[in-house]
């Protein structure tokens, strides 16, 4: 069952951005982006500030699965 314990997961998501874009040929956007996360618990995670123009939002659990590449995108609320 999905726990609080997903936040190191979803943290190191956001801070390796710019690693998976590099991995694949392609350029990180240069401009910051927000992510808002829904936790298990009901709570919101963020990272990033807020008035970001590029967003990511959705359950966690989701989020945690594509950037572990357990499931693919269209198959997920991110």
């Amino acid at each position: 069952a999905p726990t609080a314990r997903l936040r190191s997961i979803a943290h190191i998501g956001v801070r390796t951005r710019d690693f998976a874009f590099t991995v694949h040929g392609l350029t990180p956007p240069p401009e910051p982006f927000h992510v808002k996360l829904s936790a298990p618990d009901g709570a919101q995670w963020t990272w990033g500030p807020e008035d970001a123009a590029q967003r990511v939002t959705g359950s966690a659990e989701h989020f945690c699965m594509l950037v572990t590449q357990r499931r693919p995108r269209a198959a997920l609320d991110v």
